[in-house]
């Protein structure tokens, strides 16, 4: 019992002499021990156990060159949040229960040296405090809360400006900078670190690492090169040491020192890196080859023996795309063209190198203007690119101009060759119609048998090696069986067509198929579907696309017309190719002399011809448009130099009196904005402007009215006025806000609305119930039916189903001969709650309804005017 005691005496004033609000040495040393080797090493473990998972998961481009840290990835970060949550939570910890603030105690008299006092003056006394600050940082950073990995770094360069771990924050702080986008501050950081004499040698090698990283963002490539070669001998792990030799050759080729280049790729090579560095150093200095070089043969050499390789059967697209580089290097154009487009064939798993092949495709067809097969390989870049790429914005905007411009010549030639077909007799466009399909049989079966026999390769080579021995068995059944799986499907496909997976898939109409009811819609865009011929084996098929009626040969010919329109301007504005565009609108004219773009066309030709210094043809077009179109706008800015200054004048005084006019809205002056809404109209008739001055106009009346249902009419108005411009969607979402904070001035606009749009009579009658089109159609009819039995089994009722727009369905059972008999039907209804009970949204609305009003409401997006002429119309007159 002593001895227990003793224990116990002991135990207690350990535990006494612990607390973090004494500083003794016994309570340091607890906290340094258990902050340390408990919470911290916790931290630790998972932090590293995170970084390890985000390594493993990370995969280098090696088709550009690699980041220094490969840190930001945004779809791998989340994947670690939970060891980078627990990181955080241990640090945390460590600091809630072994901070120590309290100052140690002196003893009166003393006087303290310059050491102690230092001491004396520190914020905190465990020394793993601040590396657990460090950790929560860090772990901040990898989950790119990059605020608050700001936040922790910066506390620390202020909190512990003496220790180790301020030199390294500062580090971090100028990494975080650098992936915000934020590279001056990051640049400013790393040039104080870089100038402080007392700068920690043994943290020289993350700063000059740190340096060449935001060098790289900033692609400024001699800045990283320097930066870069500062850290090597500095590096002791192997892996980092490989990853900074392969970017520096990287960076020699960027700055086109290809003898440096190629020999930092042979000292990656030499050090036996992992087998994709390797390879791709290979490929590298492969590519390093100069016209007319010796070597260039025993390179190509060495290149299709690597092809032959099966090991690099994976590498083929990087391997076919090296030779490429090679032939256009020799000037052999033809012979590069196909080995890049051999590479994106054979491309399949590698996104990055098949985004360059398409794009060194794209680029080289762009440079020639063949902006057909350009326009192919850009649009196949932007399936493939990493959204990252440098300049992607110009290829994107290249792919859009490009796809526009296709679009429209393909519309051209496409609405040609029917019109043309079109004017054949029918025996000549039989025997044209047959020819075609004559030919699409012939490559269909060619193709069908180039895919079975490919298929039937794929499958032997599977059995050959991925099966196990007791899976041979199992190899006959039809489903580990490709070539049957895909025989089976086209078999499906000829009977059933191609159908969505989905339940009920053989069912035309799947809403109510089971109660045999469907809505009118459903059957308008089922007849619609069966009237679309889709056999393109069948004459039908192709005669239902002719235009053979005079309305149809307008619509084509006006598609023609606007194609032949806007594929110039893509030449004109986006390409800047001026005689394409010339040509393309002179052969408009000629095919079409009377179109609507006459006089723009007329002088766009003047400018391009003045453009490319042909003064005979200019003055051609400029004497059309003043001899036979002397009021137009284009023969007034020809005729007098001063019209078009006149003109954007008067464009830009339009603009200036709209700011004037929001500056006043701004200031509260509402009357005033009301009062130069109503004049805009009148002083500039049919400007773009207007829709702004009119928004802003029911603002101000929604500032200036106390009835806020005059501010809503006002938004309608806008809504009705300009339905297609922006402002209508602002209008929307103004009202949507009244809506929902304003819900009276909704019911004021329904009641007024109502008594406008519906009729009280006492015929006929419709029981009705409004849901979300998310509810279950078939489980509503079933209870209706359900209900009818109990409670109306000796009433002929008819269940029907009808799509009321903005996200509503309506339900109604009919007929009621009279409103006694509706109102007994609507009584019964919401007496037994019961019935709503598979309805799983809040919203539900339930009430009866003429035909004649039923008619105007489904053709509203919503029901709540009807609900409120309802409450008006109908409460008084029956119980409900």
């Amino acid at each position: 019992m002593r001895l227990i005691s003793k224990i116990g005496l002991i135990a207690m004033l350990i535990f006494c002499g612990c607390s973090t609000r004494k500083n003794t040495i016994i309570s340091r040393s607890y906290h340094n021990l258990t902050a340390k080797y408990n919470v911290l090493f916790n931290g630790n473990e998972s932090f590293k156990k995170g970084v390890a998972r985000y390594n493993t998961t990370y995969k280098d481009d090696y088709s550009r060159i690699l980041p220094v840290f490969n840190y930001g990835d945004k779809e791998i970060a989340p994947t670690i949040s939970s060891e980078m949550d627990v990181a955080i939570k241990k640090s945390l910890k460590c600091i809630s229960m072994h901070s120590i603030k309290a100052k140690p105690k002196t003893k009166k008299g003393d006087r303290p040296t310059p050491k102690e006092k230092a001491y004396l003056n520190k914020n905190e006394y465990n020394r793993w405090i601040d590396d657990a600050y460090m950790l929560m940082g860090k772990a901040y950073f990898y989950e790119l809360n990059y605020d608050k990995a700001m936040e922790t770094f910066t506390f620390i360069t202020r909190e512990f400006p003496k220790e180790f771990t301020s030199y390294t924050a500062q580090i971090w702080m100028a990494r975080t900078n650098c992936e915000k986008g934020e590279y001056g501050d990051a640049e400013r950081t790393i040039t104080q670190l870089t100038t402080d004499k007392k700068f920690p040698e043994k943290l020289k090698v993350e700063l000059y690492a740190t340096a060449a990283h935001v060098a790289l963002k900033r692609e400024q490539y001699k800045q990283a090169t320097t930066s870069l070669e500062k850290a090597m001998p500095l590096v002791k792990k192997r892996k980092t040491k490989l990853r900074y030799l392969y970017i520096l050759a990287q960076l020699y080729q960027e700055n086109k020192q290809y003898e440096k280049s190629s020999e930092y790729y042979g000292m990656v090579i030499r050090k036996n890196p992992p087998y994709e560095m390797a390879f791709n150093a290979q490929i590298n200095q492969a590519s390093l080859v100069q016209a007319g070089s010796k070597s260039n043969k025993d390179i190509k050499q060495q290149l299709h023996k690597m092809l032959r390789d099966e090991k690099n059967k994976e590498y083929r697209d990087q391997i076919y795309y090296a030779l490429g580089k090679i032939e256009m290097i020799e000037g052999n154009t033809d012979k590069a063209l196909e080995y890049y487009r051999e590479s994106v064939a054979v491309s399949t798993q590698n996104n990055d190198q098949k985004a360059l092949s398409c794009l060194t495709l794209a680029d080289y067809y762009y440079s020639k203007k063949a902006y057909v097969p350009a326009q192919a390989y850009y649009d196949s870049t932007m399936q493939s690119i990493d959204p990252d790429y440098p300049k992607i914005d110009i290829i994107q905007v290249r792919a859009e101009s490009l796809g526009r411009l296709v679009s429209n010549l393909n519309t051209i030639s496409s609405e040609d060759s029917l019109q043309r077909i079109s004017r054949l007799s029918d025996n000549e466009r039989n025997r044209v119609i047959d020819g075609i399909i004559n030919n699409l049989r012939q490559k269909e079966a060619q193709e069908q048998i180039a895919e079975s026999q490919r298929l039937q390769e794929y499958y032997r080579t599977q059995s050959r090696q991925n099966m196990m021995p007791d899976q041979q068995a199992a190899a006959k059944w039809y489903f580990y069986n490709p070539v049957s799986i895909n025989q089976g499907m086209k078999e499906f496909q000829l009977k059933w067509g191609k159908r969505k997976l989905e339940d009920n898939w053989r069912r035309r109409n799947k809403g109510i198929a089971s109660f045999a009811e469907q809505s009118e819609d459903n059957k308008n865009e089922e007849q619609t579907l069966e009237k679309k011929i889709t056999d393109n084996k069948s004459r039908e098929f192709y005669i239902q696309n002719l235009p053979l009626s005079d309305s149809a040969k307008k619509e084509s010919q006006a598609k023609i017309i606007r194609s032949y329109y806007d594929a110039g301007q893509v030449y004109r504005n986006d390409l800047k190719d001026l005689q394409p565009a010339v040509d393309l609108y002179e052969s408009m004219l000629t095919k079409y002399p009377e179109n609507e773009y006459k006089l723009p066309v007329y002088y766009q030709l003047y400018s391009m011809y003045n453009e490319l210094q042909n003064t005979a043809k200019a003055n051609y077009y400029k004497n059309l448009l003043l001899t036979k179109y002397p009021e137009s706008n284009y023969a007034k800015v020809l005729s007098d130099p001063e019209f078009y200054k006149i003109f954007e004048a008067k464009e830009k005084e339009a603009e200036l009196f709209y700011e004037q006019t929001y500056t006043q809205y701004q200031n509260g002056l509402y009357n005033q904005v009301i009062a130069n809404a109503e004049q805009a109209p009148r002083s500039y008739p049919k400007h773009k402007i207007l829709p702004k001055f009119a928004l802003l106009k029911a603002l101000a009346v929604g500032k200036t009215s106390t009835d806020l249902l005059v501010f809503r009419t006002e938004l309608n108005q806008v809504i009705e006025t300009y339905p297609k411009n922006e402002v209508a969607d602002y209008a929307k979402e103004v009202i949507a806000y009244l809506n929902t904070y304003k819900p009276e001035t909704k019911q004021q606009e329904d009641i007024k609305k109502a008594e406008v749009i519906y009729s009280p009579n006492d015929s006929v009658f419709y029981f009705a119930l409004v849901v979300r089109k998310t509810e279950d159609a078939n489980q509503l009819i079933f209870d209706f039916i359900n209900f009818n039995l109990d409670h109306f089994k000796n009433e002929r009722l008819e269940l029907n189903q009808n799509d009321l727009g903005n996200g509503y369905k309506v339900i109604t059972v009919r007929p009621f001969a009279d409103l006694k008999k509706a109102a007994e039907y609507y009584n019964t209804f919401k007496a037994s709650p019961g019935n709503l009970k598979n309805v799983k949204s809040d919203t539900k609305d339930f009430f009866f309804i003429t035909p004649a009003n039923f008619d105007v409401l489904i053709k509203q997006t919503e029901a709540s005017s009807y609900i409120e002429f309802f409450k008006l119309h109908y409460t008084s007159k029956v119980k409900l």
